[in-house]
């Protein structure tokens, strides 16, 4: 889990900057989300994962709408106690142009790269051993 947030702390500047610059270029319609929590097995949590769906949807949703052109969103969520599974069902259109294409791989595919070659770096080799003779 940190390494996940030392990635999107060190990559989402850039990709911010990319989507930024290449906004008219992406868009997204439809979207339509919908997710219900199943929550028989376990109703504390599944109202808990429930709270923290809607907190990340709607913590990100704004900004994703600034850097993205998302044309009518639909996003429902919700919790059943009485279901044993979660559902989910979705339908995602996205269209983007050569242009900004082009500007994500540069703006976003540099800094990943290096990010990648800084972890590499940390990562000890493997041991190589001495033949038995």
């Amino acid at each position: 889990m940190g390494e996940i947030r030392e990635a999107a702390a060190e990559l989402l500047p850039p990709v911010r900057k990319a989507l930024a610059r290449t906004r008219r270029g992406i868009r997204i319609s439809p979207l339509e989300i919908s997710l219900v929590v199943g929550g028989a097995s376990d109703p504390a949590a599944a109202a808990e994962l429930y709270g923290v769906l809607h907190m990340a949807v709607w913590t990100l949703m704004p900004p994703l709408e600034q850097l993205i052109c998302i044309r009518e969103p639909q996003i429902h969520l919700g919790v059943d106690f009485d279901a044993p599974k979660t559902v989910f069902r979705g339908r995602l259109s996205l269209s983007l142009s050569l242009g900004a294409l082009v500007w994500i791989a540069g703006g976003v595919g540099i800094p990943v790269m290096k990010f990648v070659a800084k972890k590499q770096k940390q990562q000890p080799g493997p041991v190589q051993t001495a033949p038995a003779a």
